[in-house]
This record gives C-alpha cells, structure tokens and sequence, in this order.
C-alpha cells in the first residue's frame, strides 16, 4: 500500500498496523528490523520528508476529525507536533524540509492556505483566506458531535439542520449511511464533507443525520476491523444508537 522510503544507503522506513496504529518501523536493506519511530496511538496519513535525522509526516487527530502535523528524529529523542488545531489540513513539504504550505479548512473556514516553518509552526506568510462562497445562499447550521456505543467507544456523528430552523417545530430525518471499510464521511473540514444535496434536502424541511460507526476508517485497526468476519453487524449496531440518540431530540419526527 505505501512504498518504502529511503533515509540513507543503508536504511528504510516500513509503515505498518502491525501494533494497531499505522506507523513507522526502521529497517537496514538486508531486511532487519532496527525499530519503531512513532510510538504514539495516532494513525499516519502522509511521510512528508527526511531533513537531517528527523522525519516530517502528518496524521489524523485521535477522533479521524483533523490532521496533525509531526516531526520525529529517529532517534526518538525529539517527537513534536508541529500543528495541531483540529483543523483539516493537507501540507507540502519544502525541499529543504524548513517550510510547508498548509491548505486546510474546518468547519467555519472555508479554505486558508499559508506557509508555515517546520522548527514551531509560526505563519510565515498567508497566500488565501477563502471568502465564504455561500455566503448569499441560504444555507443551514451543520452541527458534529459524538455519540458513545454501550461499550464507552466515541463515534462522530453529522446533522445538518434547515436555514430556517425552527425548534418547535418537528422535522422528518434522512439518515444517510455507509458505515463499511475504506470511508470516513465526517470531517472538520469546510461542511464537514456533506454535499451540497444534504444542505438542499435540509431547507425543503428535514433533518440530515450521518454516524461513522466502527469499521470506518482513520481510527486504528481495533475500530476498523471489528467488522473483520461481522460485516453488517456491528455497523447496524451503531447506526441503530445513533437512531436513538437522534429520534430523542425535541425537534425529531420520529414517526
């Protein structure tokens, strides 16, 4: 899935689950394991770069919500992350590896793009400020909160509500569901990845609610797999508590 990356003649970085998180693993070119690099419970999303023993990568925040930004010397002596807002981010590497542009987004921002150096993170300079490019349509409240299956585990939940809201009112749902391997459908990015569809449905009078129950993807391979050899039982399970956590909000049609 990912290729080796290269850090000297001698030596390779392998990513791995191996330990229920996607990490980083040391190996010489004859095939020996020297060690991990990244101990910490965080799934890898990207290797960035290799700048004098230190590699730069980012990850997703614990919750899958946002993206981090690390930088990790391989001996370990120095792990930092270097942003860490919750925020959506996507970053490229200088090829000094000192500067990034970061382009990122969350839930009210629709786009900054800005470079930032590697040492601490510190804006150097912004390139964009996106304007807000609905900003003359009506468009409704999009909320992200997390409900707990019985087990205590913390699921991120979606619902996007009409530009009219009104709460004494009672409002028809659209539950809108994949729940399988491979898709994560909330974000804190700019409209928490819902399409635009969602927010027209929203305004001709429903409540849109979407749950990325266990099996979806950027939480570790304990939440991914447990659907391993259950497919379609465990996911049922958590769309059903996310139905009776939505049904029992005041403003919900649950007929």
């Amino acid at each position: 899935l990912y290729p080796m990356e290269f850090i000297s003649n001698q030596t390779f970085l392998w990513r791995s689950e191996r330990d229920g998180y996607d990490s980083f693993y040391l190996y010489n070119i004859d095939g020996r394991f020297i060690k991990k690099i990244f101990n910490k419970n965080y799934v890898v999303k990207e290797f960035l770069g290799f700048q004098e023993n230190n590699i730069y990568f980012s990850t997703y925040t614990k919750d899958a919500l946002g993206i981090d930004l690390w930088k990790s010397s391989i001996d370990k002596k120095n792990v930092k992350k270097i942003v860490s807002d919750g925020s959506y981010h996507d970053f490229k590497i200088s090829p000094t590896k000192k500067f990034v542009i970061d382009n990122f987004s969350n839930l009210e921002t629709p786009r900054i793009i800005r470079i930032l150096n590697t040492h601490n993170g510190d804006v150097i300079s912004e390139l964009l400020t996106a304007k807000n490019p609905l900003i003359n349509y009506n468009i409704g409240e999009t909320e992200i909160f997390t409900i707990k299956t019985d087990g205590g585990i913390a699921l991120n939940a979606r619902l996007i509500k009409p530009y009219n809201f009104d709460r004494k009112k009672k409002y028809p749902s659209l539950v809108y569901v994949y729940n399988g391997p491979g898709v994560q459908l909330i974000r804190n990015n700019w409209l928490a990845s819902s399409p635009l569809w969602m927010y027209y449905l929203a305004n001709e009078g429903y409540i849109i609610f979407t749950v990325d129950g266990r099996g979806s993807e950027n939480r570790g391979l304990d939440f991914e797999q447990v659907i391993f050899g259950k497919l379609g039982q465990i996911e049922m399970i958590d769309q059903l508590k996310g139905y009776d956590i939505l049904i029992k909000k005041p403003f919900i049609d649950k007929n």
